[in-house]
């Protein structure tokens, strides 16, 4: 049996980053060093000399917030209105 493992519909080669193997009766795609970018639809196909299967699933890459912009330093007496503003 052969495995082909796809990131939006363009066929991954193992290197660097990425390994392809059979594990346990499984097909595992590890990605290292994960980034934004490797946000997609995972297909893997399965071929042997009866034909071929495949299977697909999404991957999402979730990133903490980054603050563009921090509260300004104030200083006000008790029972007055203060507003703090934070950009992300």
């Amino acid at each position: 049996m052969t495995l082909s493992w796809f990131k939006d519909e363009k066929e991954i080669k193992s290197g660097d980053r990425y390994l392809s193997e059979i594990k346990d009766n499984s097909a595992v795609l590890k990605i290292s060093t994960l980034e934004k970018f490797d946000a997609g639809v995972y297909t893997c196909r399965a071929t042997n000399p009866a034909g071929s299967k495949e299977t697909s699933g999404t991957l999402y890459v979730k990133e903490p917030p980054i603050f563009t912009l921090k509260p300004d330093n104030q200083d006000v007496i008790p029972g007055s209105t203060v507003v703090l503003k934070s950009a992300f």
